[in-house]
């Protein structure tokens, strides 16, 4: 399934919200849903924050024999960087969490069209 959302503050719940409506339907536990919930937040907040101003962003979830998967899909040719910020420093903890957190993650690059992270959780 997938969905667009136009790249404001405004998507990134908008797009939580309809994650978590995909993971619930899957029958997926309470627990799993809170770390797709965060994760989704962090991609969805990236792709709106290091986008292109007023872009669209395209999430997608997939559900396999390995796990539930998210993808978000924004115009930005530029990769996440998984950084170690200081404990008290603000931000910069986005893919930290998806490294930690998701059982596989990664970044599919659109040569015509920027670029796909996503990760996936064992259900």
């Amino acid at each position: 399934m997938s969905r667009r959302f136009r790249a404001t503050p405004r998507c990134i719940s908008q797009s939580r919200h309809w994650v978590l409506a995909q993971a619930e339907r899957q029958g997926m536990a309470a627990d799993t849903r809170r770390t797709v919930e965060l994760l989704t937040s962090e991609l969805v907040t990236n792709a709106v924050k290091y986008g292109p101003p007023g872009g669209v962003i395209t999430v997608e979830t997939f559900t396999g024999a390995s796990g539930f998967s998210v993808s978000v899909s924004d115009d930005s040719p530029e990769h996440p960087v998984l950084r170690n910020p200081p404990s008290t420093g603000p931000g910069g903890r986005g893919v930290q969490l998806v490294s930690r957190l998701a059982s596989r993650w990664g970044v599919d690059s659109h040569p015509a069209n920027g670029k796909s992270v996503w990760f996936q959780v064992a259900l």
